[in-house]
């Protein structure tokens, strides 16, 4: 099941949709969405390392894209 996961941190909403990839492990793309409408939606696809299951997929989905976020804030001085 490839259904997508939704998560809110610091003031994005984070999009997750695990994927299988050609090696029967699971990857992933997210979505970063800025809450108040302001700024770029940022879109990603991982796919090297692949996770062993749809749950670590998203799990590790989530980690990278929280990353992400801290990382644009730390950038914008917040």
């Amino acid at each position: 099941m490839t259904d997508h996961t939704s998560n809110e941190y610091r003031g994005y909403r984070i999009d997750v949709t695990p994927k299988l990839d050609c090696e029967d492990r699971w990857d992933f793309d997210y979505t970063l969405t800025p809450l108040d409408g302001k700024g770029e939606v940022r879109r990603r696809s991982h796919t090297v390392n692949g996770q062993m299951t749809e749950d670590a997929a998203r799990v590790a989905a989530i980690e990278v894209a929280r990353t992400e976020v801290d990382n644009v804030i730390a950038m914008q001085g917040g």
